[in-house]
């Protein structure tokens, strides 16, 4: 397992507000709800705010039963540390990429690489991106 960063890639999306947000995000909302790979939010303490359909074809867990969970519910516990030590990275502004081991819903395991970064939002924590 590999971990690669690039510094300093936090999205600051307060310029985003306004009527060309609203016009978008009915296309935003297909893409991302059509897309194969996996999108998650996640918020500081590591739980899932929002994944996206796909993630049922990758772990047989539909995005109702993932929401509200931290993703470390889905892992092999050896991986969780490689898990830690990049979400602490995103937390410092790195965009990181690593493997790691999930649980399917029929407990095989299956690897699988993570994108994520951090995104500041106005009024709010923050919350970490990430593609699988």
């Amino acid at each position: 397992m590999t971990a690669r960063s690039g510094r300093d890639s936090r999205r600051d999306v307060t310029s985003d507000s306004g009527s060309g947000v609203t016009a978008n995000s009915d296309f935003f909302r297909i893409l991302v709800e059509n897309i194969s790979d996996v999108v998650s939010v996640s918020k500081r303490d590591g739980t899932i705010s929002w994944v996206s359909p796909s993630v049922v074809s990758l772990l047989g867990y539909s995005a109702d039963e993932i929401v509200g969970q931290p993703l470390i519910n889905y892992m092999v516990a050896e991986d969780i540390p490689t898990l830690s030590a990049n979400y602490e990275n995103t937390l410092r502004g790195d965009t990181v990429h690593f493997e790691v081991r999930l649980i399917q819903r029929d407990q095989s395991t299956r690897w699988i690489a993570l994108a994520a970064h951090w995104v500041d939002i106005p009024g709010d924590d923050g919350v970490r991106i990430a593609t699988w």
